[in-house]
């Protein structure tokens, strides 16, 4: 009996045992199974991220969108997270017209040292994208392409340009640039016409984006429109492109572009205002927007010139006009008349000699005084030769009328000495509708005769959008008898933005040099 007691027993235990085997082994497959799949899944993540990270890099990697040609490829992740990625030679290794679009940056560079002058700017209103002006390498001699713009030296002036400052991109490569190349051109039909300057090669300074280029020889230009080409020398292989800033706001004529060699195709559209159907591939100098096919409103280009007006003299000196006119006339007139008679049986007949000499010397002498000295000589002789005793009855009458006249006129000019001139503000700000002033002003005053000073606009406002000036752009003049004159501002818009007035040393005054060159009027909104 007990032992078919223990026989259950037994059997009880094993049962139970199994069954908590077979229960232990129905949740530990599980487990084992999410365990699996968590492996499978971490493998196909890490591919992934792997493949998105690839992407990211190519897409920096990758030449920026251009206006004028096809988007630059990326990878392209498929469904099931694998890359296929296009190494560089696989992607499009041709130059391009313009870089991407990119936030626009307003540079700040320094004001250049005495006695160099900003001569005229336009570092202002940047536009999102930049345009090639390159030198490239021989195997890519196709793609050499000139970027220009124009300016005015004003009347009365002559500019010795020492530097060029363009702001710029490198892109589609890492730079930098070997060195710049600058041109200056004649104005012909608002583009660059006749090359009245060359500068290849010359040292830079690449300033956080603005690349300051010194001239080795200065460029001396007098009053006139002109244009400026600054070009990159730079390989395309390995270091990429160099691209011009364009500018938002247009001064004088939209910017110009060419590409000699032919390498660019012409823009599939030019959609800015006055572009020609089809659009121009621009072997010779046209408008930049329609021949790169870059968007309206970025017609010119971002630059500044430095250096020094009249031969880099601040202060001027008059020199005295003297003017002399002398004009001695002299008349010597000698009239010697003989009459000869005789009576006799034999008639003789008198041989007369008349020998009349008239020498008339002027000289007019100017350091101012102009002398006049006449001197007039008359001889008549009268020489009879009668045969028997003749009567003769010489006459002679010389009659000499010297007549010099001098007449000489110096007008002198005093030397007046140039003044000190600095500018002001009416008031720091205005708003829509209001007016303020620019009070250009000499520091000792007033002026002994009118004095014409010069003058350029920068800030953030914009001319003839934000605001007018009134007056003869870029010039103010304050009239003799005056400390002043004035430039009024009127806002025509309310905007956060500034209006700055940089004077330009010219003839007659010159600058201190400091802060009173400049002042500023901020347009505010309401």
């Amino acid at each position: 009996m007990k032992n078919q007691t223990d026989l259950k027993i037994k059997a009880h235990l094993i049962r139970g045992a199994f069954y908590l085997l077979l229960l232990m082994a129905m949740c530990a497959i599980p487990f084992a199974l999410a365990q699996r799949d968590t492996g499978k899944r971490t493998l196909v993540n890490s591919s992934a991220k792997e493949a998105v990270a690839a992407n990211v890099y190519a897409a920096l990697a990758a030449p920026p969108y251009s206006g004028s040609g096809a988007q630059a490829q990326l990878p392209n992740i498929s469904n099931n997270g694998q890359s296929q990625l296009l190494t560089r030679t696989e992607q499009s290794q041709v130059p391009t017209k313009t870089s991407g679009p990119s936030a626009p940056k307003l540079p700040i560079v320094p004001y250049p040292n005495a006695p160099q002058v900003v001569l005229y700017d336009q570092l202002n209103n940047p536009g999102s994208v930049s345009t090639n002006s390159q030198d490239f390498e021989a195997a890519n001699a196709g793609f050499n392409d000139f970027t220009a713009d124009d300016f005015v030296v004003p009347g009365g002036q002559t500019w010795n340009i020492t530097e060029v400052d363009a702001q710029g991109v490198y892109f589609n490569g890492p730079g930098p640039a070997a060195s710049f190349n600058v041109f200056f051109y004649q104005n012909s039909g608002g583009l660059p016409g006749t090359q009245v300057y060359s500068a290849t090669g010359q040292s830079y300074v690449n300033s956080a984006g603005v690349f300051q280029v010194t001239l080795a020889a200065p460029a001396v230009l007098g009053p006139g429109t002109y244009w400026v080409s600054v070009q990159a020398r730079q390989d395309f292989t390995p270091a990429g492109e160099w691209g011009w800033t364009n500018r938002t706001v247009q001064a004088n004529s939209p910017a110009a572009w060419k590409n000699p060699g032919g390498g660019f195709p012409p823009p599939a559209t030019c959609p800015a205002p006055g572009c020609p159907v089809p659009c121009p591939t621009c072997t010779s100098y046209g408008v930049r927007q329609c021949c790169t096919g870059t968007a309206a409103g970025q017609p010119d280009q971002m630059f500044r010139l430095i250096g020094t007006i009249g031969g880099g003299t601040p202060t001027p000196t008059s020199t005295p006009t003297a003017t002399a006119t002398g004009t001695p006339t002299l008349t010597a007139t000698a009239t010697a008349t003989a009459i000869a008679t005789a009576t006799a049986t034999v008639i003789a007949r008198p041989t007369a000699t008349r020998t009349p000499t008239a020498t008339a010397t002027a000289t007019a002498t100017r350091s101012p005084t102009a002398t006049a000295t006449a001197v007039a000589t008359a001889t008549a002789t009268a020489t009879f030769t009668p045969i028997l005793s003749p009567t003769p009855t010489p006459t002679p009458t010389p009659v000499v009328t010297p007549t010099p006249t001098a007449t000489p006129t110096a007008t002198p000019t005093a030397t007046v000495a140039a003044k000190e001139t600095y500018v002001t503000v009416s008031k720091n700000s205005v708003r829509k509708g209001q007016n303020a002033a620019f009070i250009v002003a000499l520091d000792r005053g007033p002026a002994a005769q009118p004095i014409t000073v010069f003058y350029s606009m920068s800030g953030s406002a914009r001319l003839g959008t934000d605001y007018t000036l009134s007056g003869t752009p870029g010039q103010v003049t304050i009239a003799a008898g005056r400390f002043s004159g004035r430039v009024i501002l009127h806002a025509l818009r309310n905007v956060n933005r500034n209006a700055t007035m940089t004077l330009i040393p010219g003839p007659g005054y010159f600058l201190s040099g400091f802060d009173d060159d400049r002042a500023t009027i901020r347009i505010r909104k309401k």
